[in-house]
């Protein structure tokens, strides 16, 4: 016999009705506030910056930045496959199809990683791709140790219940011992050497909090910083210098360095997110006693100061503190 499945609205509908109790369940590490749920992310990390409406016009919703979705995006971030996620949801609604159904795991999924794996392995290597010439358009025409970063001639990218492609940079993200721990997609526009005209033209995929994109890190040495172009610009005008991106300034927060990591330069953004972070990470470094200096661009972060002053301003203006955290 069929069973008699709510379609996707009203499932979403019901959900908006018990936001907190969805809440509760992904996002414990929050709290309450007047009619929204604050949270550090979708990921649970303690914090403020996502909003989750309880109630109101915005019940059912939540934002993050540039970032946004409804509470099935949360279930299935957290479940890891959309079957599971439906179920999940049903059985918080109390639904008697979801108590017949298979109990959605409560563990971390690993679907996750593996569509990360396989998004990465068959992309294809940098040169002579529309990649290439984005990073040649934002100033960088030889990154270093590119293993790490790869292009799709197309990406998924899901906006709210429709499914696009694009092309994409695709970055590997590993942990401190070189672990594979998912993606970040920089999406492209196809047509022309930019980021594709959509919300959220980077998003990560898998659990990535703690790791970050590597380019060379063999030396007791590295940059850190926030984003692809951010750091390949850093490294632009230091060649030898291990960099590391972590894509925004909540993992930035999070990075964690290798055992063998002793100077570590935080090459932040200038904006008070990026600067709030780059503090955070220096006290939890310093604690490590890893020697730690703070680099702020002259513009808004240093791939701004790479096309505008070129590799060599950008040494200029990096030299006296790169000096100072390797004396």
């Amino acid at each position: 016999m069929t069973r008699n499945l709510q379609p996707l609205p009203e499932l979403k509908r019901q959900l908006a009705d018990r936001a907190e109790i969805v809440c509760r369940q992904y996002l414990s590490a929050g709290e309450k506030a007047g009619s929204y749920w604050r949270v550090g992310d979708i990921d649970n990390t303690p914090g403020r910056s996502m909003f989750v409406g309880l109630s109101g016009p915005h019940a059912g919703h939540w934002t993050d930045h540039d970032a946004h979705g409804d509470l099935l995006d949360i279930i299935l971030h957290h479940e890891g496959d959309f079957g599971r996620a439906c179920r999940a949801a049903r059985l918080l609604l109390g639904s008697p199809e979801a108590l017949a159904a298979p109990s959605a795991s409560r563990e971390p999924s690993n679907d996750y990683l593996l569509a990360a794996r396989r998004n990465f392995d068959s992309a294809r290597a940098l040169r002579g791709t529309l990649g290439a010439r984005y990073l040649a358009a934002r100033g960088i025409t030889a990154p270093r140790a590119t293993q790490a970063l790869r292009f799709s001639l197309s990406t998924a990218y899901r906006d709210g219940e429709r499914w696009e492609h694009y092309p994409a940079l695709i970055g590997a993200f590993t942990d401190e011992a070189g672990a594979f721990l998912g993606i970040l997609r920089t999406y492209l526009d196809p047509a022309r050497a930019e980021k594709a005209k959509v919300a959220d033209p980077r998003r990560t995929l898998a659990r990535v909090g703690g790791g970050a994109v590597r380019f060379g890190d063999t030396s007791d040495s590295i940059a850190v910083g926030e984003g692809i172009e951010t750091m390949l610009s850093v490294q632009a005008a230091f060649p030898k210098l291990p960099v590391a991106a972590c894509s925004g300034d909540k993992l930035l927060s999070l990075w964690r360095p290798s055992a063998r990591h002793r100077k570590v330069l935080i090459a932040h953004d200038a904006d008070p997110a990026g600067e709030q972070a780059a503090q955070r990470l220096a006290e939890r470094l310093r604690a490590l006693d890893i020697r730690v200096a703070l680099a702020r661009p002259v513009g808004g972060d240093f791939n701004d100061d790479l096309r505008a002053l070129g590799p060599r301003g950008v040494r200029r203006n990096l030299l006296d503190t790169v000096r100072a955290l390797s004396a």
